[in-house]
């Protein structure tokens, strides 16, 4: 270990220095250790960094030394490709801590209290490290917070750029392939433009790898001619205000099952078109995989559905006239709202096994239907533990690897699953059980109720009862919108990872082959009911 880590590690080690110049000791300590590829180094920073955290430091200080430690795993992650060249290595704790880290950052109430650079240095990391790993509908989500506080922060533009490139070649429709290349193209362009910041002197490596990258768009397709159709298309018909009113909520929040929505509010985008890609099956197997996908894309806009219509409900249902209930003084939240809102966070958490048996009959990994889920479907048990199924070891698809990434943000009580890298995966978990097993109570603010200081026979206060899961409505809404996030992004990766897994088939199929097409018609609107 060079002197001039250990210096540094030694003030940061100092408890009689202020916690100001003990995390700043301790970032020149990441600086050179990894610097000087010192993954003893990097360790021991990390060791100091959890004795800082498990004590009482400012909000502030808390969220800068979450990113720090993420900075020291992408260290000690970049050393591990050094020695030997990043494959297609889903696993690795490496990863996993960085990711947990930097959302503990994002997350942290202390976020809100630092500088705007910082803010943004930490959603663009996240959005960079969530790409890498195939989950690119939620690093556009942290990319666009960073813009959202410096418009012009170019590494999050250009890289971004870079994002959305290639969630265009993953795409099975021309049209929108078109579209997000178009994006990645005015993403490269702004991140040279003069007023473009960027929080490292050193930009001339970015620039030039941004401009390449926008030239090769430029070089094969006309960007003017794209820009002009596509400021011709239109949003869908729509016959009513309150259908309006739900499809631009919709749009907002990002939540149309279209890859479109993910360039934000855009009205061409403002309707479900994703679905299962073209595929190849055996001449007498039934169209099950396309049953399963309408099944669950119908329960995730229901879902959504269910969710709008409880946040913005603005009066008493007549279902709820005449229900007899008590007032137990702690602001309990009653009516069909509500309960919409739990249903909603009930059907959409309950999509990931389904997207799980999916996988399973997909990708034929024979799992019995009892034992499949969303958390262990990637693995097999083995005497030492849970390994990665061979049929994903080193699988070159990205988007499927992204949906590997999105199921460690869920908490699975099963030993070997316990590992997440959602600050909030527990809570989560918790919520979902309670709701489908037990009790909870919905209250209009986060209060105790007026039970908190009555004493029991003891001479302990009540309490809240342990047996019921109180949350306030707001947190529950949150919530709610969260999963339903996740459950969108999984059904958008698993429709693309499906087509990537076809192309590759396609590829080793043999060229005698004979496929005969099979059309099925739509199901007609005026039909659903």
């Amino acid at each position: 270990m060079n002197d001039s880590l250990t210096r540094w590690l030694e003030i940061a080690t100092d408890a009689a220095q202020s916690i100001e110049s003990r995390l700043n000791a301790l970032a020149q300590a990441i600086d050179v250790a990894t610097d000087s590829r010192d993954r003893a180094g990097l360790e021991r920073a990390d060791v100091l960094a959890e004795q800082i955290s498990g004590s009482e430091i400012p909000p502030s200080s808390a969220a800068t030394l979450a990113y720090f430690r993420a900075n020291i795993w992408s260290g000690i992650y970049a050393l591990k490709t050094l020695s030997k060249p990043e494959e297609w290595d889903w696993q690795g704790e490496e990863v996993q801590r960085e990711i947990l880290y930097l959302r503990q950052s994002a997350h942290h109430p202390g976020f809100a209290e630092l500088d705007a650079v910082r803010q943004c240095q930490i959603n663009t990391n996240l959005g960079n490290l969530l790409s890498r790993v195939g989950r690119f509908v939620d690093a556009i989500e942290s990319w666009d917070r960073a813009l959202a506080r410096i418009t012009h922060f170019a590494m999050a533009r250009g890289n971004r750029g870079q994002g959305l490139s290639f969630y265009s070649r993953a795409l099975y429709d021309p049209g929108h392939k078109v579209i997000m290349m178009l994006a990645a193209h005015d993403d490269f362009s702004a991140s040279l433009e003069p007023d473009a910041f960027f929080d490292s002197p050193d930009t001339q490596g970015a620039q030039e790898a941004f401009r390449r990258l926008r030239d090769e768009i430029a070089g094969h397709m006309n960007v003017a001619a794209v820009r002009e159709q596509f400021a011709k298309l239109t949003g869908s018909s729509v016959r009513s205000k309150r259908e309006q009113a739900y499809r631009h909520w919709c749009l907002d929040q990002r939540l149309f099952l279209n890859p479109l929505n993910d360039l934000g509010p855009l009205p061409v985008a403002d309707h479900d078109v994703l679905t299962t890609p073209n595929f190849v099956t055996d001449v007498y197997e039934p169209p099950s995989l396309i049953q399963f996908f309408n099944i669950m894309k119908q329960e995730f806009v229901s879902a959504r559905f269910l969710l709008h219509s409880g946040l913005h409900s603005e009066q008493v249902h007549y279902s709820d006239r005449g229900v007899l209930l008590y007032n137990t003084l702690d602001y309990p939240a009653y009516g069909l709202a509500v309960e919409q809102v739990k249903c909603a966070f009930r059907m959409a958490y309950s999509l990931f096994d389904k997207i799980a048996q999916f996988i399973n009959n997909y990708w034929k990994l024979g799992i019995n239907g009892k034992d499949v889920a969303f958390r262990s479907i990637w693995f097999r048990k083995t005497k030492t533990g849970y390994v990665l199924r061979d049929e994903f070891r080193q699988e070159p698809n990205w988007p499927l690897r992204g949906l590997y990434w999105l199921s460690r943000d869920l908490y699975d009580s099963t030993l070997g699953f316990q590992n997440y890298t959602e600050p909030d995966a527990r809570a989560l978990d918790k919520l979902r059980n309670r709701l489908e097993h037990g009790f909870v109570s919905v209250h209009e603010m986060d209060w105790s109720g007026p039970f908190a200081d009555m004493r029991q026979p003891g001479g302990e206060p009540f309490g809240p009862d342990p047996s019921i899961y109180a949350i306030a409505r707001g947190d529950l809404a949150a919530k709610t919108l969260r999963i339903l996030k996740l459950a969108r992004g999984a059904l958008i990766y698993l429709a693309l990872a499906m087509h990537a897994e076809e192309r590759r088939r396609a590829g080793n199929r043999q060229d005698n082959a004979v496929i005969v097409p099979m059309e099925l018609d739509t199901w007609e609107d005026d039909w659903k009911r």
